[in-house]
C-alpha cells in the first residue's frame, strides 16, 4: 500500500494541476478573441494580436527548453503557470482602472506567450522526472496526460461560452486566472521528484546550450524523423481543420458540421491517447507506431475525399484515434532517450518546429486554392500526406523505437505491478527459458552487465554517447592534457570519441585502436567525416596485438566496465602503457575506485526477479559469444543509493598510472546503519579521468555504467544497526586472461546472536548456470503461469546439468524465487 500510496500523490497532484492548467489555457483560447473583438470591434486587431502572440511563442520555445533545463522542470512548470494566471488577472486590472486597449492585449498576449514556450518543454520532460520517482510507465503517464488535454479541448470552448454569458468575456478570463493560480499551488506540491536544474556557470552561453539540443537531434535518427513527421503532421492537418474544412463546409451549406468535426476529432484522440497508455507496452512500439500511420493514412485518405457527412465524421474519429499515438510516441522517445541535461531543450526545438511548420502549411494551402478547386486541393494534401507516411513506415530512421537505455530510461509499472513471464533464448540449438518483464518492476529494472562481452550495438553505443556525465569528465580531462601531445585511444569505438575530442584539443596526432570490425569499419568513417583522417590513424585489433608507429605521450581509454576491472582494464592499460607510452606519459582516467555497501531489496522486485524484457537480446548475444548459458552478471537501474543498509567501502583500486595489479585480496568492514534484512551487496565505481578532477559516481549519478547487483541471502540475513559485516574481496584473472573472476567471503557479525557467512562468486565464462536462487529465478527450470515456452522443461534439465565450478556462485539469491 505504501508504495501505491507514495505514487498516487505527486501523480493526482499533476494530473489535478495539468488539466486546471490545460482548462484555463483553452478557455483563454476561446474568451481572449472575443473580449478583443467586444473591445476593439476590430477582428484585423484579434489577428494581429494572436499573430505577435504566435511569434514569441515561438521564440521562447526555442529558449524555453534551456531555461527549464537550467532552472528545473518543476520550477519552469510551477512559474509558466503563475505567469499565465499573472497575465490573465490583467485584465480585470486594467478593465477596473483604464479601458483595454490594442496595446494592453499586446501586452497580455505576449506575456503569455513567454512563459507558453518554457512551460511546454519543462512540463514534457518533467513526465520523465515523474516517472522515475512514481514507477508509473512512461507510456501510461503521458496517455493519461495527452488525454485530459484532449478533454479539455472539448470542455474549454464550452466552459467560455458559459462563463462569458455568465459574467462577460472580462469574467471568463478571470476565471482562467484562477485556474491557472491553483495549478501553480499543485503543481509546486508536488514532492519526491529528484529536483533538475544546471547552475549557471556550469552552462555555456543560451545559444551553446541550445545548440546542445540541435546536435543531438541531428545525430538521433529516430528522434530527427519523429521531429519532421510532427512538423508535416502540423503542416497537414492545421491548414485541413483551419482552412479546407470551414471551406467545405461553406461549400455544402453545413455550419454546423465544422463544429462536429474538430468535436469528433477531439473525441478520437482522447480515444486514441487513452488507448496507448493504458495498452501500449516497451518493445511494442515499432508495432503502434506502424499501425498509427497506416491508420491515419487511410482514415485522413477519406477525410480528404470530402466525402458524405457520415462518413466524413466517421473518418475523422478514426483519424483522431489513429493519430494520438504517433506525438506520444515521439514523447516517449525523448523522455526516454535524450539525456536529462539537455532533455527540455530537446522538447522546445520539437515544439518549435511544430510551430514553424504551420504558417508553410497555410501558405501551402491558401496558394493552392487559389489555382484549384477546395476538394482537388483536399485530395491532393491527402495524397501527398499518404505518401509521406509510406515513406515514414518504412524508414530505416524509425525502425529502432523499442531499444532500452540501461542508464538512462525511465523505469516504470503501473500499481499493480509487472507481469513476470518466460520468454525463449536459443544458445548454439539450446532452447534456455529466461524470466522478464514487460515493464520494469517498479524504479528497478534488471540489466545484464554487456561491457564485457563483444555484443555492443548501435542502441549501446549511442546511450553511452549521450552519457553527458561519463563524456564531459573525458573531455575535460583530454581538453586538459591532450593539446599538442601524442595520443593513443584504445577501445575507440565506432564513434571514434576520444580520438577525434584528443585531435580537437590539438593534440599532434592520434592513433586509434579498434579489434571489432563493425565498430572499426565505422570509427574510420566517422573520423573521415570529420575531416581528420590526416590527424587520426585508426588501428585495426586488440591493443596488446597493434604495433603503434611511436611512443605516444597520453593514452586514453575507456575500457572500463561496472566493476572496474571487469572490462579487463588492469591487463588492456598495464600492457598499453608499457608498450606505448613514454616514460613520462600520462593515461586517461586516472583513477577507478570499486565501492561495496549492503543492500535489502524487499519491494523492489515484488513479482519475482527478472530481466527487463528488452534486455533480452543481450543476454541472448553474451551466451552466443561465450558459448554457452551460465550466471551472467547482473546491474541495476533505477535510485538504487535508496537500498543501501551500510556504510560503504572499497575493495578494488586501479592507478592508471601507477599499481595495476589485481592484489591479493581486500579486506572490508561495513557497518549496517538500518535495522532490517541485508539481500544482497551492491558494486559501483567511482571514476576520476584526471588527478584532482570530479569523480564520476556510478551509485549516485546517471552513467551508462550500471550498480553491480551481488545477491547473498532470498529471505534476507536479519540485521540490526550497528552490526557490521566483514568481508574479503579477491579478483582473479579468468581462463581468458583478460577478464578476472569475482569472489566475495565473509560474515556478518550480530553481537549477542550468531554471526552469518556471506559468499558471492562471479564468473566471466565458466559454465556455472542455475547455482543459486537468484539465476534459477531469472533462468527458470519450469515455465511460469501463462507461460510462452513451450521446451523450458528440456532447457531447464540440459541446464541443470551444467557444472556448478570450484565456489559455487553464491548461497542464495537477491529475492525469493517466485519465478521458478
Amino acid at each position: 500500500m505504501g508504495a501505491v500510496t507514495r505514487a498516487r500523490v505527486p501523480l493526482g497532484l499533476f494530473f489535478g494541476g495539468f488539466t486546471l492548467y490545460v482548462l484555463g489555457d483553452m478557455v483563454a483560447t476561446v474568451a481572449v478573441p472575443w473580449l478583443v473583438l467586444s473591445e476593439t470591434g476590430s477582428a484585423a486587431d484579434a489577428g494581429v494580436i494572436g499573430g505577435i502572440g504566435a511569434c514569441v511563442l515561438l521564440a521562447s520555445s526555442l529558449v524555453g527548453g534551456v531555461v527549464a533545463d537550467r532552472v528545473g522542470r518543476q520550477r519552469v512548470v510551477v512559474l509558466a503557470a503563475l505567469g499565465n494566471g499573472a497575465a490573465m488577472a490583467l485584465v480585470p486590472v486594467v478593465d477596473g482602472i483604464a479601458s483595454l486597449t490594442f496595446g494592453w492585449f499586446v501586452v497580455i498576449g505576449v506575456l503569455g506567450a513567454i512563459f507558453d514556450g518554457p512551460g511546454g518543454a519543462a512540463n514534457e520532460a518533467f513526465v520523465a522526472d515523474l516517472c522515475r520517482s512514481t514507477g508509473v510507465t512512461l507510456e501510461r503517464l503521458n496517455g493519461v496526460r495527452e488525454g485530459i488535454l484532449h478533454a479539455a479541448m472539448l470542455a474549454g470552448p464550452a466552459l467560455a461560452g458559459w462563463g462569458t454569458a455568465a459574467w462577460g468575456a472580462s469574467g471568463a478570463v478571470t476565471l482562467t486566472a484562477v485556474a491557472f493560480t491553483l495549478a501553480a499551488l499543485l503543481l509546486a506540491a508536488i514532492r519526491g521528484v529528484p529536483r533538475t536544474g544546471v547552475p549557471s556557470a556550469a552552462t555555456s552561453g543560451y545559444l551553446s546550450d541550445a545548440l546542445d539540443g540541435l546536435r543531438y537531434l541531428v545525430r538521433e535518427p529516430a528522434l530527427r524523423a519523429m521531429g519532421v513527421i510532427g512538423a508535416v503532421e502540423a503542416m497537414v492537418l492545421a491548414p485541413f481543420t483551419g482552412v479546407l474544412l470551414p471551406a467545405h463546409m461553406v461549400v455544402v451549406g453545413s455550419p454546423e458540421g465544422l463544429g462536429l468535426v474538430l468535436t469528433l476529432f477531439a473525441c478520437g484522440g482522447l480515444g486514441g491517447s487513452v488507448l496507448f497508455g493504458f495498452l501500449s507496452r516497451p518493445g511494442r512500439r515499432r508495432a503502434w507506431f506502424v499501425g498509427s500511420l497506416a491508420g491515419t493514412g487511410l482514415a485522413f485518405g477519406v477525410v480528404a475525399a470530402l466525402p458524405g457527412q457520415a462518413l466524413l465524421l466517421t473518418a475523422v474519429f478514426v483519424c483522431g484515434v489513429a493519430a494520438a499515438p504517433i506525438s506520444l510516441i515521439v514523447n516517449v522517445l525523448v523522455q526516454e532517450r535524450a539525456p536529462d541535461a539537455i532533455r527540455a531543450r530537446v522538447f522546445g526545438l520539437l515544439g518549435a518546429v511544430t510551430l514553424a511548420a504551420v504558417p508553410f502549411g497555410m501558405f501551402a494551402v491558401g496558394l493552392a486554392l487559389q489555382f484549384l478547386s477546395v476538394r482537388a486541393t483536399a485530395i491532393g494534401t491527402g495524397v501527398l500526406y499518404a505518401l509521406l507516411l509510406l515513406v515514414w513506415i518504412f524508414s530505416p530512421a524509425t525502425r529502432d523505437l523499442d531499444g532500452a537505455s540501461p542508464g538512462t530510461s525511465v523505469p516504470g509499472t503501473d500499481e499493480d505491478g509487472g507481469t513476470v513471464e518466460v520468454d525463449e533464448i536459443k544458445v548454439r540449438g539450446t532452447v534456455v527459458p529466461v524470466a522478464t518483464l514487460s515493464r520494469g518492476p517498479g524504479e528497478f529494472r534488471l540489466w545484464p552487465s554487456v561491457g564485457e562481452y563483444p555484443v555492443y550495438d548501435d542502441v549501446l553505443y549511442r546511450f553511452m554517447g549521450n552519457d553527458t556525465v561519463r563524456n564531459d569528465a573525458f573531455h575535460d580531462a583530454i581538453g586538459r592534457l591532450a593539446g599538442g601531445a601524442l595520443v593513443a585511444d584504445v577501445g575507440t569505438g565506432k564513434d571514434a570519441l576520444w580520438a577525434l575530442a584528443a585531435a580537437r584539443a590539438g593534440a599532434r596526432h592520434v592513433y586509434a585502436v579498434e579489434e571489432l570490425p563493425v565498430p572499426l569499419e565505422k570509427a574510420r568513417k566517422s573520423v573521415g567525416e570529420a575531416g581528420l583522417a590526416d590527424r587520426i590513424t585508426v588501428l585495426g585489433g586488440t591493443s596488446a596485438g597493434v604495433e603503434l608507429p611511436e611512443r605516444v605521450e597520453v593514452c586514453v581509454s575507456e575500457v572500463i566496465g561496472t566493476i572496474g576491472s571487469s572490462e579487463g582494464a588492469a591487463t588492456v592499460l598495464a600492457d598499453a602503457r608499457e608498450r606505448f607510452l613514454t616514460p613520462a606519459g600520462t593515461c586517461i582516467p586516472a583513477r577507478c575506485t570499486t565501492m561495496v555497501a549492503a543492500v535489502r531489496l524487499d519491494g523492489a522486485f515484488p513479482e519475482g526477479l527478472a530481466f527487463h524484457r528488452t534486455t533480452l537480446r543481450y543476454v541472448e548475444k553474451i551466451f552466443e559469444a561465450v558459448g554457452h548459458p551460465f550466471d551472467v552478471r547482473v546491474c541495476l537501474a533505477g535510485p538504487v543509493e535508496s537500498l543501501i543498509v551500510s556504510s560503504e567501502a572499497a575493495v578494488e583500486t586501479l592507478d592508471f598510472n601507477g599499481d595495476l595489479g589485481l592484489g591479493d585480496g581486500t579486506r572490508a568492514r561495513l557497518t549496517v546503519t538500518e535495522t532490517g534484512p541485508v539481500h544482497a551487496f551492491v558494486l559501483w565505481i567511482r571514476l576520476q579521468c584526471r588527478p584532482g578532477g570530479d569523480h564520476v559516481d556510478s551509485l549516485r549519478q546517471t552513467t551508462s555504467w550500471l550498480p553491480v547487483i551481488a545477491p547473498l541471502s532470498a529471505e534476507g540475513i536479519p540485521v540490526e544497526a550497528g552490526d557490521t559485516i566483514d568481508l574479503e574481496w579477491r579478483a582473479v584473472l579468468s581462463g581468458d586472461g583478460l577478464h578476472p573472476d569475482y569472489r566475495i567471503t565473509g560474515e556478518v557479525v550480530r553481537p549477542g546472536r550468531s554471526t552469518v557467512p556471506v559468499e558471492w562468486t562471479s564468473y566471466h565464462h565458466e559454465p556455472v548456470f542455475r547455482a543459486t536462487d537468484a539465476y534459477r529465478a531469472l533462468f527458470p527450470v519450469r515455465p511460469l503461469s501463462g507461460s510462452r515456452t513451450a521446451g523450458a522443461e528440456e532447457a531447464g534439465k540440459a541446464a541443470s546439468s551444467a557444472p556448478a565450478g570450484p565456489h559455487g556462485a553464491g548461497r542464495a539469491s537477491a529475492v525469493p524465487d517466485k519465478a521458478g
